[in-house]
C-alpha cells in the first residue's frame, strides 16, 4: 500500500515505528488537502535554542547597560541577593530572572512568557542587519551548510518529514518563542535549501513561506522618521524585508515595545488563530509545556521529548511528560513511544538506551541521526 511505502522512509528517517505508522497514514488519508502542520523551532527543528544563543552573544558583545532598560527589567531579590541589570551581563540577569520567575509565579505555569520577551526587549537599539549578523556568528550552517553537528544543528528525521509534507501539499508552520527574524533567517536560508535538494525542486512556491514563520518580536522603529511597525505589516509592504535582504535591515531598528500575542504558551494557539484563522492542524509538534497548548490545537499532537539530565530520562521513562501535560484531551502516548526521536545527548546514554524497550530502535536511529547527509 502507499502509504505503507511513507511509514517506512519515516522509520528509516529515524522516527520510531509507532509514531512513523501514525504519521505515514495520516500523511497518506489527507494528502494534497493543503492541511496545516505547525511545528515548535527551538529543540524541534533544531537542536540547541537559538533565541538563548542569540542573547548570549549580544550579552558578551554587544550589550551595554542604559537607564532606559530598567523600565522593563525589574530589581529582583533571588537567594538573599539583590539583582539590579546594571550590576550584571544581560546573560546573567536572564538567567536570573528564569529561576525568580519559576519561585515567585509557581502558581502560573506559564511563568517564563516574561523573561522570553524580556530577552528580545533588551536588544533595543539594534538594527535587523545586526541582529541577523549575531544569527549566522550562533547559527553556523548559515555560513557553512557541513556544519551539521556542531550545535544548534538540524534533526534530519523533522526536516525528512517536512520534505514528506511538501510533496504531499502541506502547509508548514513555525511558531517559536524565539525572536522572530532569527528563525525567519535560518528558515529561509538554510531550511528551505535542504528541503528544495530533497524534493528536487526550484519551485519557490513550494518552500516554507516567510509569512508562516511566526515568533517573538518587537515593534520596529525606522532609524530616520522614529514610526513603529508591525512585522507583519512591513512584510505586506516590502518584499525585501520578507526575504530578509537589502538595505532595508538597516532602516529598521528593534524598539523595546512587544508586539502581542507572546508566542509561549498560549500565545503560541494565539498567534496561530490570529495570524492563520480556525482551521484544525492536522498535525503539532513541541518539545516543552511551552507548547502544550498548542499541541492541544492539533488533531494529531507529537511530543518531541527532551533528555538533557538523567531526572528528565526517569520523567520521560515513567511516562511522566504525558501524564502530566498531554492529560486525556489529546492524543494518548504511551511511555514507551512517547519520544519521537530522541534529543542527540541523550542517545549516548547507556544507562537509558539498555533499559528502553525500544533500545533496537533507538540505536537504529542514533545511527540514522549521526550518518544521513543534510
Amino acid at each position: 500500500m502507499p502509504e505503507d511505502e511513507l511509514v517506512q522512509q519515516l522509520y528509516d528517517a529515524g522516527w520510531t515505528s509507532h509514531i512513523a505508522r501514525m504519521l505515514g497514514e495520516n500523511i497518506y488519508k489527507y494528502r494534497h488537502s493543503g492541511r496545516s502542520v505547525v511545528f515548535d523551532f527551538d529543540n524541534t527543528i533544531i537542536c540547541g535554542d537559538i533565541g538563548e544563543k542569540v542573547l548570549r552573544y549580544f550579552s558578551e558583545n554587544q550589550y551595554a547597560f542604559k537607564p532606559m532598560h530598567s523600565g522593563f527589567s525589574p530589581d529582583i531579590y533571588f537567594e538573599g541577593q539583590l539583582f539590579r541589570l546594571e550590576d550584571f551581563s544581560a546573560l546573567e540577569y536572564y538567567n536570573t530572572f528564569l529561576s525568580y520567575s519559576a519561585l515567585s509565579f509557581k502558581q502560573d505555569p506559564h511563568y517564563k512568557s516574561i523573561p522570553y520577551s524580556w530577552a528580545v526587549q533588551i536588544m533595543e537599539g539594534l538594527s535587523l542587519r545586526q541582529l541577523l549578523d549575531i544569527t549566522k556568528a550562533v547559527f553556523p550552517q548559515l555560513n557553512n551548510p557541513e556544519a551539521k553537528r556542531e550545535k544548534p544543528f538540524f534533526y534530519t528525521p523533522i526536516l525528512k518529514l517536512m520534505a514528506m509534507l511538501q510533496r504531499y501539499d502541506y502547509d508548514i508552520k513555525i511558531i517559536t518563542a524565539s525572536n522572530v527574524w532569527s528563525v525567519r533567517k535560518i528558515i529561509l536560508e538554510a531550511v528551505n535549501p535542504i528541503l528544495a535538494k530533497w524534493n528536487n525542486s526550484k519551485n519557490k512556491t513550494a518552500a516554507i513561506k516567510a509569512e508562516n514563520i511566526i515568533g517573538l518580536e518587537v515593534l520596529l522603529r525606522h532609524q530616520s522618521d522614529g514610526n513603529l511597525r508591525k512585522d507583519r505589516h512591513l512584510m505586506e509592504d516590502f518584499p525585501d524585508y520578507s526575504m530578509l535582504s537589502g538595505k532595508i535591515l538597516d532602516e529598521w531598528i528593534l524598539s523595546p515595545n512587544l508586539n502581542f500575542p507572546v508566542t509561549a504558551y498560549e500565545g503560541k494557539p494565539a498567534a496561530y488563530y490570529k495570524h492563520f484563522g480556525n482551521a484544525q492542524p492536522l498535525f503539532c509538534f513541541g518539545d516543552t509545556t511551552s507548547d502544550i497548548d498548542l499541541l492541544k490545537m492539533a488533531e494529531q499532537p507529537v511530543w518531541l521529548a527532551r533528555m538533557e539530565d538523567s531526572l528528565e530520562v526517569e520523567k520521560v521513562w515513567r511516562g511522566w511528560n504525558a501524564k502530566a501535560f498531554l492529560r486525556n484531551n489529546v492524543q494518548a502516548i504511551e511511555s514507551n513511544v512517547l519520544c519521537s526521536f530522541l534529543q542527540w545527548e541523550s542517545l549516548s546514554n547507556e544507562t537509558f538506551l539498555k533499559r528502553h524497550p525500544n533500545e533496537k530502535e533507538l540505536r537504529k536511529s542514533m545511527e540514522i541521526i549521526d550518518m544521513v547527509d543534510i
